[in-house]
């Protein structure tokens, strides 16, 4: 098949997309070793949950990123926004997009007596945003669960490596999926075993192996759409290389 010397304005989207996709990822991957680096590199020790890093001065690394993650969510339109069967991805990407935005906006309850309220929680109370900050973060981990399980593989690009895409995407869905179920289950557990697993640090290590598997499949699915458009564009300096020079 000839390679088109110009992109189209869907290999054009195509491009868009791979930055996108690479931006969450990055984004993801950052978030919990930042927070636990700075948590190591300053003595102040590693806290319960990515969301205890509210209330210390990471708090704005912490607002922020989960900020841009919203804001990069919120934009996202798919590799295929045409297809009535995969405009799902935008939806799915609205509903994670703001349940990102609340869960960064509604903190956890404070454990200081001296902590100012947020403009939330003086509104509606601490404890309906402490409610309001566990059911965001739950159905932001299963949106981002959805795209890997269920919407990657309906867009699956056939390739070479389309099988071994498909079973990282499975697995890190599945992850996904089985971090959170794992969080709500410790929410219901004994006061006992609460206390003594809780100096392991569950929560954050949970949270963290999701996020990770969650950057690991959009990476993997943002390059497996970078070659598709690289086996159907060809660049300028290429095509006129390969042309005979004038004499």
């Amino acid at each position: 098949m000839q390679k088109e010397a110009r992109p189209s304005s869907h290999q054009q989207l195509g491009w868009t997309f791979i930055t996108q996709q690479r931006v969450i990822a990055v984004l993801s991957f950052f978030l919990p070793l930042f927070l636990i680096g700075w948590s190591i590199l300053s003595g102040e020790g590693i806290r319960g949950s990515i969301s205890e890093y509210y209330y210390t001065p990471v708090r704005d690394v912490f607002v922020g990123t989960l900020s841009a993650l919203a804001l990069f969510l919120w934009s996202y339109r798919g590799y295929h926004p045409t297809n009535p069967e995969l405009r799902a991805d935008r939806v799915v990407a609205k509903i994670a997009s703001v349940a990102a935005a609340l869960t960064a906006l509604a903190p956890l309850k404070p454990r200081g007596a001296d902590w100012s309220c947020t403009l939330l929680q003086c509104v509606v109370g601490v404890d309906i945003t402490y409610w309001i900050h566990n059911i965001a973060a739950a159905v932001f981990l299963t949106a981002l669960a959805v795209f890997c399980l269920i919407l990657f593989p309906m867009s699956a690009i056939p390739n070479r490596d389309m099988g071994r895409n498909l079973v990282i995407y499975g697995v890190s869905g599945a992850t996904m999926i089985i971090a959170v179920l794992l969080m709500v289950l410790w929410t219901f557990l004994p006061v006992e075993i609460y206390f003594m697993l809780g100096k392991y640090k569950p929560i954050l290590f949970l949270e963290t192996v999701a996020l990770m598997a969650f950057a690991t499949s959009w990476l993997l699915r943002s390059s497996a759409v970078e070659h598709a458009a690289l086996a159907r564009y060809r660049p300028a300096e290429e095509i006129a290389q390969s042309e005979p020079s004038p004499h």
